[in-house]
């Protein structure tokens, strides 16, 4: 009897899991609205009690790739108040951790990050998840990032460390093939919901002009994706480097050049995170004078076999 075959027993309360149907997808969008929304890759299960005749609790699961990391999958889960805690959650788990088998996935990750120690940090570690890695939610004058920035990229000039060959355009005007390719081949993560942000569409769409393309010869080598969070506010996504060109004249362009062009179009104070591994990056953050908004973490378990 497979794991969604098997009801279950709490006392005298009885449910059953099972993978989600047609006439189950209003449920699942109301317990689990962003996944149902936005991951099309998604495998969802729900939890039916046969009293009060409804589904008390769903489960989602999506190909989570991501570079140097385990081959994971993304995973979101709610149960509904009267029946936490009563293994419902657990159950849900199995049956995702089955289909994580199935596509050859090693590992869960908290469909999203999660501030430490806050109810939603605590009900993951309570299904066995640990902190994976720390992110950090930095924002930053952008009149401050030129200034420390632009020194650098002056003496590059000056230097001719630049190659001629080199030039940076804005998103709209860059070849968005090769800025997918990039991304994702450095990053990880599903290239055809990437491209629909880069064409402005989807959760999350990038800005066409606030982006920026480093194109070398005719070739996209690094880029920076931003949107605009709100008028005067800029949040960056994504800062990619090709590695053959990886150094201090690419990254340090892409920073000179993105805050002389945002502060261009009206906009003071950029938004980025950093994670663990990002020490230069943060190390440069603090140098910068960058406000430390909050801390989230990434939490992760190794799925069971």
């Amino acid at each position: 009897m497979s794991t969604s075959d098997k009801t279950r027993n709490q006392g005298k309360q009885e449910f059953t899991v099972r993978p989600a149907g047609p006439d189950d997808q209003r449920a699942v969008k109301g317990l689990l609205p962003e996944p149902f929304e936005s991951a099309r890759r998604a495998r969802f299960f729900v939890a039916w009690a046969p009293s009060p005749g409804r589904i008390i609790g769903a489960a989602a699961s999506s190909p989570y790739d991501q570079l140097g990391g385990p081959k994971a999958a993304r995973t979101a889960l709610r149960v509904i108040k009267p029946w936490r805690r009563k293994g419902v959650g657990s159950a849900l788990l199995e049956n995702v951790e089955s289909a994580v088998r199935e596509r050859g996935r090693e590992a869960l990750f908290a469909w999203r990050p999660v501030e430490p120690g806050s109810e939603e940090f605590l009900i993951w570690k309570g299904f066995g998840f640990s902190q994976y890695d720390t992110i950090e939610h930095h924002q930053v004058e952008l009149a401050r990032v030129k200034q420390l920035v632009g020194p650098i990229y002056n003496q590059l000039r000056r230097r001719k460390r630049i190659p001629d060959d080199a030039r940076i355009v804005p998103l709209d005007e860059a070849d968005l093939e090769q800025v997918a390719g990039l991304q994702v081949s450095q990053l990880g993560g599903n290239i055809q919901r990437l491209k629909a942000r880069l064409r402005g569409k989807g959760p999350s769409p990038c800005h066409p002009r606030l982006s920026r393309c480093l194109i070398k010869g005719d070739q996209v080598v690094g880029i920076l994706l931003a949107r605009l969070e709100e008028p005067k506010v800029a949040a960056v996504d994504a800062v990619v480097v090709s590695p053959e060109v990886r150094g201090g004249w690419v990254n340090t362009w892409l920073r000179f050049d993105s805050a002389t062009n945002a502060l261009a179009q009206g906009v003071e104070k950029i938004l980025f995170r950093t994670f663990s591994a990002h020490t230069d990056t943060r190390n440069m953050a603090r140098k910068m004078g960058a406000e430390l908004l909050k801390t989230s973490v990434r939490m992760y378990r190794p799925a069971k076999v």
